[in-house]
């Protein structure tokens, strides 16, 4: 919709390759609910605003992601519910893909923009080692899909960070997302954070 505007079910069933009953039940309520348009022909439209929030993966008010999280959240719940009763827990890599990703795409519009220009700035001496000599060196635990670990070495160019994330996949997608960018040459990712020494 938001490269070909008003669309009928029939059109957007066509591009999508679904079947146009359901998504005509979908846009209907989508329509019901106030996030799409509809008008008498029974086209619908992204009203003016929602392509931001819907679209546009830089924007703070990216909300796509949370589709992901829901997905993943109900995938492994018989393993959940098995935990409640054990007491044991459900390794977040049987979330699978959908967690992964949620969690990178909805977090990445922030550390893009609030954490090298607010949240290290308001602790003022750490702002100020990492832009002075000699160079700092930065280990970004948890690092996920390693957006937060680019920001920082974007943010404070002099700056080696290494992301550490036990999960495989997501070190997995963060050295996919890693390479090739304009900090390769001073971020690592890995997995095994006994090997930071050799660096």
């Amino acid at each position: 919709m938001a490269d070909a505007g008003a669309s009928s079910s029939e059109e957007l069933a066509a591009a999508a390759g679904l079947n146009e009953r359901y998504v005509r039940e979908w846009l209907e309520q989508q329509a019901t609910t106030g996030i799409l348009d509809v008008d008498e022909e029974r086209r619908f439209t992204l009203p003016p605003g929602h392509d931001e929030a819907l679209l546009d993966e830089t924007s703070l008010n990216y909300v796509a992601p949370v589709g992901k999280f829901v997905v993943a959240c109900v995938r492994p719940i018989d393993a959940v519910l098995d935990a409640f009763r054990s007491g044991d827990g459900v390794p977040y890599a049987d979330y699978g893909a959908d967690m992964h990703e949620g969690q990178a795409e909805f977090t990445r519009p922030m550390f893009e923009s609030q954490l090298g220009r607010e949240w290290f700035p308001a602790i003022e001496d750490v702002h100020e080692r990492l832009q002075t000599n000699p160079p700092a060196r930065v280990a970004d635990v948890a690092c996920g899909q390693g957006f937060s670990t680019m920001a920082i070495a974007r943010a404070y160019p002099k700056a080696r960070v290494d992301g550490i994330d036990l999960d495989d996949a997501s070190i997995a997608a963060a050295r996919q997302n890693v390479a090739g960018s304009d900090v390769a040459d001073r971020v690592v990712c890995l997995a095994d954070p006994t090997t930071l020494q050799d660096r």
